[in-house]
């Protein structure tokens, strides 16, 4: 949020060796999901959500952050909080929740205290649920709608000239292809 940069110089390196790495994040991979980027909690700060659905991905996971400190790995960590389900694990889900009310163990730095705040913070993940499902319906859609697509186009390659290549057949006369409508 203060639009810090981090870079590392390399004080060993020599001749035309590169001296300085800027350090950013690693971007998620896959089709980012049409979500709000803040999501209301009531009585505390907003939710920032960045959520990909990552297919093939190794081990896709939902990170969970507190004012910019990563405070679980995968969602399903944070016991207290519920969330070990569908959509939230199992789904090829990645990204980051970031929410700045968090309690924070100090020692560990590593998942929630359940307070008010993460409570807030469970429910308004309830309520972002049918969203999350929505979009997920969406992209599978859009998939299928994809491959139904190159199955077409793979028929019309493969039957193209057809009847020239095999004239002793006689073969149907279609003077224009039809095409389920679905497909389109």
């Amino acid at each position: 949020a203060t639009g810090a940069e981090v870079e590392i110089r390399d004080a060993l390196a020599r001749g035309v060796a590169q001296k300085r790495f800027a350090v950013a994040p690693r971007p998620f991979t896959g089709e980012r999901l049409h979500l709000p980027e803040e999501w209301p909690v009531e009585g505390h700060p907003t939710v920032r959500v960045e959520l990909y659905l990552a297919r093939g991905a190794e081990r896709p996971a939902i990170q969970v952050s507190c004012a910019g400190t990563l405070v679980a790995d995968d969602v399903a960590e944070l016991h207290a909080l519920d969330l070990a389900e569908a959509p939230w694990i199992g789904s090829e889900l990645a990204g980051l929740v970031e929410f700045p009310g968090f309690t924070v163990p100090p020692g560990s730095r590593r998942g929630v205290v359940p307070d008010a705040a993460a409570e807030a913070f469970a429910e308004a993940m309830k309520k972002l649920r049918p969203l999350v499902e929505g979009e997920l319906r969406r992209l599978e859609r859009e998939r299928r709608s994809a491959a139904d697509r190159q199955v077409v186009d793979d028929l019309r390659r493969a039957l193209r000239g057809l009847r020239t290549r095999l004239p002793q057949y006689d073969l149907p006369d279609d003077p224009e292809p039809r095409v389920d409508a679905r497909l389109w």
